[in-house]
């Protein structure tokens, strides 16, 4: 079942298939008499990038609390499941 869920994982979300959904969207653009002004455009590595970015990093970005009445606010905050704003 693993291996089934990796494959469709894999179909939808890998290369091929986002560089397939890249150019179907140039060529919309393009088939459209548009043309691709590229500043406005994000470029495919841009895209990949995006996809397989770090997970943690936005974790890391969230101010942490540091003073004690700060500490007591989240703490707060987590017992009665609500999310702390500093």
């Amino acid at each position: 079942m693993w291996a089934l869920g990796h494959l469709l994982e894999r179909e939808a979300l890998g290369q091929g298939p986002r560089y397939e959904r890249f150019m179907a969207k140039m060529m919309y653009i393009v088939a459209g008499g548009k043309h691709i002004d590229m500043d406005a455009t994000d470029d495919f590595s841009v895209q990949v990038d995006a996809a397989y970015e770090n997970p943690f990093k936005k974790q890391l970005q969230k101010r942490q609390p540091e003073t004690a009445e700060e500490i007591k606010q989240y703490v707060l905050c987590l017992l009665e499941g609500k999310e702390w704003t500093s």
